[in-house]
């Protein structure tokens, strides 16, 4: 395989990669055939380059050996043929690892793809403020209910899709520019992330994706050291300040996350 024909297909694997954070939002039909195509130029340039060396490393044996109980044990199912046929593709994400680790990403293209995700994640999260006070996304949906926001989706599932993919971006770009350049500006974005991304969890109604969010920021401030770890739980004591006035202001928040979850527990 030539130098230039190389260069040219990861160039076109990482350019598929920095769509997906945006077809996360569409749905998994999107993000399935993203990773897939990722995949499928992975192997084709290890064919062409006869470079199967990725597949000798230790984690990707271990997952295989994973998939490979997973088809084994489908054959014992229920429904073996609808257990197998799920099984089956799963290594297409074991693939998309390997195609990450070994050959499409290093450090730019890592931080290219977070910014990218940082540019959804913080949309999403102004969009469903925006419905929230305005009764309508940008887009023009109206509430799911008095109690629950969609922003973008079809269904209540926003605050979830902001929890998932939060603290990739939280970590991995805002808290990493807060401890290596400069601190102060870095240390005012890190907060005012987290105050915007948790105001969106709260208001959106999901009690499990704002409990989740709390308690992975909580572990990741116990995480750090020295100064690092202050700033995490200083804007993480600044979100939770924030989701208070929230509540404070609409009592109908207070009886979704508060009440509700109380007689769930009980």
């Amino acid at each position: 395989m030539s130098a230039r024909g190389e260069t040219r297909l990861l160039l076109t694997a990482r350019i598929i990669l920095l769509t997906l954070p945006l077809w996360l939002v569409s749905g998994r039909a999107a993000v399935d055939a993203d990773l897939s195509l990722v995949m499928i130029l992975f192997l084709v340039r290890s064919a062409m380059a006869r470079d199967w060396g990725w597949a000798r490393s230790t984690w990707f044996r271990i997952g295989l050996g994973l998939w490979a109980w997973t088809l084994v044990v489908s054959l014992f199912a229920f429904d073996h043929v609808l257990s197998f046929s799920q099984a089956l593709p799963w290594i297409r994400f074991l693939l998309f690892a390997a195609a990450l680790e070994s050959w499409v990403l290093n450090e730019l293209w890592m931080r290219r793809l977070l910014w990218v995700a940082t540019v959804i994640l913080v949309f999403t999260a102004l969009d469903t403020l925006l419905q929230y006070f305005h009764g309508s996304d940008i887009f023009g949906d109206p509430r799911w209910s008095q109690e629950r926001l969609t922003a973008m989706f079809e269904r209540p599932r926003v605050g979830i899709f902001i929890t998932k993919l939060m603290f990739p971006v939280v970590f991995g770009v805002f808290a990493w520019r807060a401890w290596h350049r400069k601190w102060l500006w870095s240390s005012i974005a890190f907060a005012g992330l987290i105050l915007l991304l948790l105001s969106a969890i709260f208001l959106s109604g999901e009690r499990m994706a704002l409990l989740l969010a709390v308690l992975g920021l909580t572990l990741g401030a116990l995480l750090q050291k020295g100064p690092l770890r202050i700033l995490v739980a200083s804007a993480l004591s600044l979100g939770i300040a924030g989701m208070v006035v929230l509540a404070v202001l609409n009592p109908l928040m207070i009886t979704r996350h508060i009440d509700e979850t109380r007689t769930t527990v009980a």
